[in-house]
């Protein structure tokens, strides 16, 4: 009795199917002729691996994954040898759940091009989104979802911010480098609006022909995040609009004409700034913009731009909150190492004003103190002869 009982309910649990996994190949041999054929077949689950090459043509490009949530992802977990390459004014990929997974979208263009669209639960990883050119539209416009060391390199656009991040969207070691806009735009790599978060990122040389050379924020979040050598007429790094908070940041080379270097608030945003280094700017690092606006800084450390440091709209803030000017001492700024010698003032318990204010800037200790004490030629020869014994 008791073995006809178990037998019966055996017999009312569903199967379960494992998951597949699907190879493609740029030649058409595989599993499947194309990546959206493989993905037209597959079922939430599934996994669509590409083989080394480049994808382009009818099946290779537009690809939607059509609400499933499958991943496709480079078969040797590269996204330099599985590329997509779009045909002139047709979009590369579009999706809402999933993962894409290291792949390059490279050499699309058009008026209103996207390489990439995507929003809900989906995840991008490792994926590099390169030399593409849009003439209205945003390159990659996301209304959700997850970006993770992924790569945004030269790209342009000449009406819009190259990306266009909207509501709960997350960057998390994403590099952002020499991307454009043109043409009076704002945001030349990202423009951030109604919450999106960027954490741990890089952005380095990016250039907007008006303002916000790194970004156009009306209401982001930026943590642990470097921006180097980024440039607009106005704002050289990020332009606010709307609520915005920068904290544990690391601002070096900012370049912009007028307002601010590095961040300005203009139109009536609150700026939030905790714990940032802003260095080496071409005037004055943070100003208030048209419109008015308000910048409050804490436990961050402005020295060394040309304009002047703590002057202008925060010239009241210099020793207020943990504020400093005082040299972050970078391990090797020229080489690119702007991590911190034991001996910083921005790092834990270096605080030249005893605050309590933990790291300021986006990287930790990288390096021991530089010693500068000059060596006499007796002292050096007597060091070698101590050690040839």
């Amino acid at each position: 009795m008791r073995a006809r009982l178990v037998l019966s309910v055996l017999m009312l649990v569903p199967c379960v199917s494992a998951a597949e996994t699907y190879l493609v190949r740029a030649d058409g041999t595989g599993d499947f002729a194309t990546i959206q054929a493989a993905i037209d077949a597959a079922v939430d689950g599934d996994v669509i691996e590409l083989w080394a090459g480049v994808y382009t043509g009818a099946g290779n490009e537009n690809i939607s994954f059509l609400d499933k949530a499958v991943t496709v992802r480079s078969h040797d977990l590269d996204a330099e040898v599985a590329v997509i390459e779009p045909s002139p004014e047709v979009n590369g990929v579009s999706f809402g759940s999933g993962e894409l997974a290291y792949i390059t979208i490279r050499g699309g263009h058009g008026l209103q091009f996207h390489a990439l669209e995507m929003g809900g639960t989906a995840t991008v990883r490792g994926c590099i989104i390169r030399d593409n050119w849009s003439w209205y539209s945003p390159l990659v416009s996301a209304y959700g979802g997850t970006f993770v060391d992924c790569r945004f390199e030269d790209n342009c656009t000449n009406l819009s911010a190259f990306a266009y991040a909207v509501g709960s969207v997350i960057f998390k070691h994403c590099v952002f480098r020499e991307n454009q806009s043109k043409y009076k735009s704002v945001g030349g790599a990202v423009m951030a609006s109604l919450g999106p978060v960027f954490e741990d990122c890089m952005f380095e040389g990016n250039e907007a022909a008006y303002a916000g050379g790194a970004a156009f924020s009306s209401g982001g979040t930026f943590r642990r995040c470097r921006f180097i050598g980024n440039r607009a007429i106005w704002a050289g790094a990020i332009v606010a609009m709307g609520p915005t908070f920068i904290e544990n940041c690391t601002f070096v080379d900012s370049e912009a004409a007028v307002v601010g270097s590095a961040i300005a608030a203009s139109y009536g945003a609150v700026v939030e700034i905790v714990g940032c280094v802003i260095t080496g700017g071409s005037i004055l690092p943070v100003g208030i913009g048209p419109q008015g606006g308000a910048i409050h800084l804490s436990c961050s450390d402005l020295y060394g731009n040309a304009g002047g440091d703590w002057v202008g709209d925060v010239a009241d803030q210099l020793g207020v909150d943990g504020n400093i000017s005082a040299d972050p001492l970078f391990c090797d700024a020229a080489a690119g190492d702007f991590t911190l010698r034991s001996d910083s003032p921005c790092l834990p318990g270096n605080h030249p004003d005893g605050a309590d204010c933990g790291l300021i800037g986006a990287l930790e200790q990288g390096c021991g103190v530089v010693s500068l004490e000059p060596e006499s030629w007796a002292r050096i020869k007597a060091r070698f002869r101590g050690n040839a014994r």
